[in-house]
């Protein structure tokens, strides 16, 4: 049976119904998926070369690290969720829309008629949520509202002390409040 490798980004927070739809599609193709938390593309080179895969799906949601064109050349790959300067022109992408996502949220929000808006972003910087965050941001603008903004810094504090850190920011917004996170 025909090999499908899926490596997933530890960083994801749909992982199961990604894996999902793409475990029901390669079904269909009668191959099987082999999942991977991807770590290094190193990683990916030798799950490559171990597999001998008819393709890879590789989710690549963080700001560096950069694929090589040899490793993309060996087997058919889609990249999902890539930060767009690190991609080839010529390798399939399926990506999100992170500045369409953010003036969404924020006309959303908007017509709400809050007291306030805000931004929780995401614990690891990322291409996608400076970009989700600025969108935001300046949808707002648009409408003479300010957007707060609250940066997490995980790799310095544990989980828990994180929800502290929110929930004590929290507080200091104007209620009621519309945040986006």
């Amino acid at each position: 049976m025909d090999t499908l490798l899926y490596f997933q980004s530890t960083a994801t927070t749909s992982a199961i119904g990604k894996l999902t739809g793409i475990s029901r599609a390669a079904r269909d193709c009668g191959w099987i998926v082999q999942r991977f938390d991807l770590h290094d593309y190193a990683q990916v080179q030798r799950e490559i070369a171990f597999w001998h895969p008819v393709g890879c799906i590789i989710e690549t949601s963080s700001d560096d690290m950069p694929l090589s064109k040899a490793t993309l050349n060996r087997v058919p790959t889609v990249l999902l969720d890539c930060q767009p300067s690190l991609t080839p022109r010529s390798v399939a992408t399926v990506s999100q829309d992170p500045t369409a996502i953010g003036s969404a949220a924020a006309e959303f929000l908007f017509d709400l008629k809050l007291a306030s808006y805000a931004y929780i972003g995401w614990h690891e910087q990322r291409f996608w949520d400076r970009i989700r965050r600025n969108s935001y941001a300046k949808a707002l603008r648009r409408h003479g509202v300010k957007a707060h903004v609250y940066t997490p810094n995980a790799t310095n504090a544990a989980i828990g002390e994180l929800r502290r850190q929110i929930a004590e920011w929290l507080k200091t917004l104007p209620t009621p409040a519309g945040i986006y996170t």
